[in-house]
């Protein structure tokens, strides 16, 4: 079958249902975040904390405290990969804080991810992490403030706030309950930080500066309609987040090898125009659809 002779007509995914890919950004982030927790709490075991006010001994964050980021880490840039591994870290002494950011981000992860692609999503999320960490540790170096940061927050929030503005009229049930649009909760998400970051009590740990980042993030990579892959320079488009395929033990010789391939490779492109759209593609994509096409042109011309 040629290239102009295939199906472009794919079932769409309905706007929250269907379930997760094994092998979807949301499911990698997911799996990463939680298995950071575990193995914090398990390697706490090993590692005596320090002692509380009544003298009882505390738990020990070794992980987290290696992951955090910290007021001075943007005076030390070889302490810069704290600004993205702070994103997969949580507070060890509240469950809570884990499970609504990995709720929230399944919840609106999938939805945005089949929308903007898998790779486009893993480098909206992480953009958002980055930023946020950049700019509360810049905030805090600058006021002198001392402590660290961890948790998804930021890149929760962003996806949120992204999936708000591509599904304005989604039906979304707060608390399980309340049924609102999702522009209305986009809206009460942004203003709740911004009014908490300038009203908050002193005494709140929350980190409202990284949310507005990321709240701010989505809202320009939205309306500035940015495409992130688009912006890397030119080599660096050809990387792609893939998982690395099983080989056959033995090599079988098959003279149709190349037009099997070839065929493959076409249905994957094809697949990936129809998911992430015509721009999306590296100029190792548009070379090899351009020979392709002309080969399978000569074919029907002879």
């Amino acid at each position: 079958m040629g290239i102009y002779d295939r199906d472009y007509a794919r079932p769409q995914p309905s706007l929250l249902g269907g379930p997760l890919r094994s092998k979807s950004a949301t499911v990698i982030l997911l799996a990463i975040n939680v298995a950071a927790f575990l193995l914090n709490a398990i390697l706490g075991m090993f590692f005596q904390g320090g002692v509380d006010a009544l003298g009882n001994a505390t738990r020990s964050d070794v992980l987290f405290d290696w992951m955090a980021a910290s007021s001075d880490t943007i005076v030390k840039p070889w302490m810069w990969w704290q600004f993205l591994t702070y994103g997969f870290a949580h507070s060890s002494t509240n469950i809570w804080h884990i499970f609504f950011n990995m709720f929230v981000l399944y919840i609106f992860g999938n939805t945005v991810e089949r929308r903007i692609g898998r790779n486009e999503f893993f480098r909206f999320y992480l953009s958002a992490i980055v930023l946020g960490g950049i700019v509360w540790s810049l905030k805090a170096f600058a006021l002198g403030t001392s402590g660290s940061l961890v948790g998804a927050s930021g890149g929760v929030q962003a996806v949120t706030i992204l999936f708000a503005f591509l599904f304005p009229d989604a039906i979304i049930l707060v608390f399980m309950v309340i049924p609102m649009k999702a522009w209305v909760v986009g809206a009460l998400v942004a203003a709740f930080n911004v009014y908490s970051a300038i009203f908050g009590a002193s005494t709140d740990r929350t980190a409202y500066d990284v949310h507005i980042v990321g709240i701010a993030f989505a809202a320009a990579y939205y309306l500035g309609q940015w495409n992130l892959g688009r912006m890397l320079p030119a080599s660096w488009q050809e990387i792609q987040f893939k998982w690395p395929k099983k080989r056959p033990p033995l090599r079988i010789h098959d003279p149709n090898r190349r037009t099997v391939r070839d065929e493959a490779e076409a249905d994957r492109i094809l697949e990936k125009i129809h998911r992430e759209g015509e721009a999306s593609l590296t100029r190792g994509e548009r070379r090899f659809m351009e020979s392709y096409s002309k080969r399978k042109r000569q074919q029907r011309g002879s």
